[in-house]
Order: C-alpha cells, then sequence, then structure tokens
C-alpha cells in the first residue's frame, strides 16, 4: 500500500502532464474500491501461497497472463480463433459482464476471493512446513 500511495500520484502527476485530466473523487467510489482491495488482497494470497512450497512461481505467472492475454481476443479477435479457444476467451469476459452486477455482488465475489485466499495460503504453509521450505531462503 505504501508503493502504491507514491506510485499513483506521481503517474497522476505525469499522465495529467501529457494530456490534462480531470477526477472527481466521490465517496460512492470507495465501496467498488474496497471490494477491488479485498479480492486483489485474496489473490495476492493465492499466489504467494504457491511461493512458500515452490520458489519458482513468477513462471506459473507469466504462463496464465500470457494465456489470458492471449484467450481473452486481445491479441486476435476471438471470431478469428478456434472455437475451443473462442470458448476460452468467452469465459475470461466475464469482467465485462461484471458490469451489470451489483454492488453487492462484487463484494460476495471480493469475499470469495479473500476467503479462498486465506484457505490456500493456510494450504501452502502446511506443505511448506512439511517439507521443510519455509527455512532455506
Amino acid at each position: 500500500m505504501l508503493e502504491a500511495a507514491v506510485v499513483v500520484p506521481v503517474l497522476y502527476v505525469v499522465v495529467f502532464l501529457v494530456t490534462p485530466i480531470q477526477l472527481v473523487w466521490r465517496p460512492q467510489a470507495l465501496v467498488p474500491l474496497a471490494a477491488i482491495v479485498v479480492g486483489s488482497v485474496g489473490y495476492s494470497l493465492i499466489e504467494g501461497s504457491l511461493t512458500l512450497p515452490w520458489k519458482r512461481v513468477e513462471l506459473i505467472h507469466e504462463l496464465a497472463t500470457g494465456m489470458l492475454i492471449f484467450f481473452s481476443g486481445a491479441l486476435l479477435p476471438l471470431d478469428r480463433l478456434p472455437a475451443w479457444m473462442a470458448d476460452i476467451g468467452r469465459f475470461t469476459h466475464w469482467a465485462r459482464r461484471d458490469r451489470a452486477q451489483s454492488c453487492a455482488d462484487r463484494r460476495s465475489v471480493s469475499i470469495a476471493y479473500l476467503v479462498a485466499g486465506i484457505a490456500v495460503f493456510s494450504l501452502g504453509e502446511w506443505l511448506a512446513r512439511r517439507q521443510g521450505s519455509l527455512g532455506r531462503y
């Protein structure tokens, strides 16, 4: 959070110097922002849990990110991909459909990510203790 507290204002100033923009801060934005933070913490716990027993997790992260970009239609339109790849791509478009969801649904998803993150992190910690990999580094 400290890093973000420094990076976000710097990026805002740089973008403002290139393209003047005006952001209007509203209290209503705090609810979705809190949901994003809670969901991000859950996701980070899941990714961090993999790092405990297995140290080279960045390879998995990069592979997952690359596949998401490829299958999402960012490189090629979905109608140009093979049918099975387009089906995966359509599945990844849940975020676009998410706009129609209520705020309560978004909070539920964020809380589910947090609960899953805590559970997966506990499992990763247990595996690391069992393997003795917590004290290696």
